[in-house]
């Protein structure tokens, strides 16, 4: 008998053997297939740079072609027309060479939208995967990525308005020629301001790009890279976007946070909107002073 079960244990270990070897084969296959058919690390390159704002060109430009746009209610904005002005976006910079299947698959959203709200509140990208990527990246993902898209957009929103405001400010010597003088300290105050700002907003990009993305997403390549079988993908990448989402403060535990810097975000939008109105008040005053010399 005791001749019998190492007969019988020997035989279930080769089957298993052979089993595990059949299954490392097919593993590796799957994982080739993924990679030169369904180019799973273009995609995956794709994603970063369109829904985790890497290719820095194309949001600029982007930003650039709308910011008036979404300014508006957003009742008053089509989607077709943010898809149109993405679509010129994505010629206009080096998203052009991307492969064409992928600029294809980056669509403009637009979110139910409340009252009250504009353009801003309910933009927003997607990156739409079927076929056999779907099973990495899933529908429960892509809404994960669209939260992250958006605390991403709110940054960059200050940030290009940021940038905005010092252009106008750097070009009053001229466009305000009549008014230099009499807004001389509004200027420096301006300038206080938006150099306060300026600060905040680097802390806060250099934690997003180095501190949250660059080293998760490092993290995620390798594993694309060494893994051995379709599961050790899906479970990197559930961890990556789990990461990304924790370190950005979007879980519930952080909620209170997220709350607070949104709360300043406002607050710096508001500033902006304030300043883009005096601007206009400054170029009349200025019109009218011409007009009188």
């Amino acid at each position: 008998r005791s001749k019998l079960d190492k007969e019988g244990s020997s035989g279930i270990n080769a089957e298993y053997g052979h089993i595990s070897e059949v299954y490392k084969i097919t593993s590796a296959h799957l994982i080739s297939l993924l990679k030169k058919k369904y180019l799973l690390c273009e995609h995956l390159t794709a994603i970063r740079d369109y829904l985790l704002l890497g290719q820095g060109d194309f949001v600029q430009h982007l930003m650039d072609l709308i910011c008036k746009d979404l300014s508006s209610t957003a009742r008053e904005i089509s989607t077709s027309m943010l898809q149109s002005k993405l679509e010129t976006a994505q010629r206009a910079t080096n998203a052009q060479y991307h492969n064409i299947d992928i600029i294809r698959r980056v669509n403009v959203i637009k979110l139910e939208e409340s009252l009250g709200d504009t353009g801003w509140d309910v933009f927003t990208v997607d990156y739409a995967l079927n076929g056999p990527l779907a099973v990495i990246v899933n529908q429960d993902s892509r809404e994960t990525y669209l939260c992250i898209f958006r605390m991403l957009w709110k940054t960059k929103r200050i940030e290009h308005g940021l940038r905005r405001m010092w252009a106008k400010t750097a070009t009053w010597e001229r466009t305000l020629p009549y008014l230099v003088a009499d807004i001389r300290p509004f200027r420096h105050l301006v300038n206080i301001i938006c150099s306060e700002i300026q600060h905040f907003i680097c802390q806060i990009q250099y934690y997003i790009n180095f501190e949250v993305l660059e080293c998760s997403w490092k993290e995620l390549e390798n594993a694309v890279d060494t893994a051995q079988d379709l599961d050790y993908i899906i479970d990197a990448h559930k961890r990556f976007i789990g990461i990304v989402s924790e370190r950005l403060m979007l879980s519930e535990e952080h909620k209170t946070v997220l709350e607070k810097l949104y709360a300043n975000y406002n607050i710096v939008i508001n500033f902006i909107q304030r300043y883009e109105d005096s601007c206009e008040t400054l170029k009349m005053n200025n019109t009218i002073r011409e007009e009188r010399v």
